[in-house]
């Protein structure tokens, strides 16, 4: 799983980004990553799967943008298992999603 430190050595090799753009990047899209899962989760919830799948999708793609890797990756796993109706993976991938985004927030500070 990578961390913090790893995230912004990557965005800032990849996009020439000094330290604190880059950190202030990363805040922002880990801030608005939060209110992304929430409205997945209220659309999974709430049995909205082409919802579901465009949210993630766009998840899957700033993941990707901002070098969150391990994020990137559980939103397409999620997408699969959405498509495959698999519920219970489903809520424990969304779980641990929340909680790598937690601890890179935790970081932040």
């Amino acid at each position: 799983m990578e961390n913090y430190e790893e995230v912004i050595q990557l965005l800032m090799i990849e996009t020439g980004f000094d330290r604190e753009d880059a950190a202030e990047i990363l805040k922002e899209g880990i801030e608005m990553f939060s209110v992304m899962i929430a409205e997945i989760e209220e659309d999974f919830k709430n049995v909205n799967q082409s919802e579901t799948l465009k949210k993630l999708h766009r998840l899957k793609g700033a993941a990707g943008n901002l070098r969150i890797k391990n994020v990137a990756y559980r939103a397409a796993l999620i997408e699969d298992l959405v498509k495959r109706n698999d519920t219970i993976k489903v809520s424990d991938i969304l779980r641990e999603t929340k909680e790598i985004l937690d601890d890179l927030t935790k970081a932040l500070l």
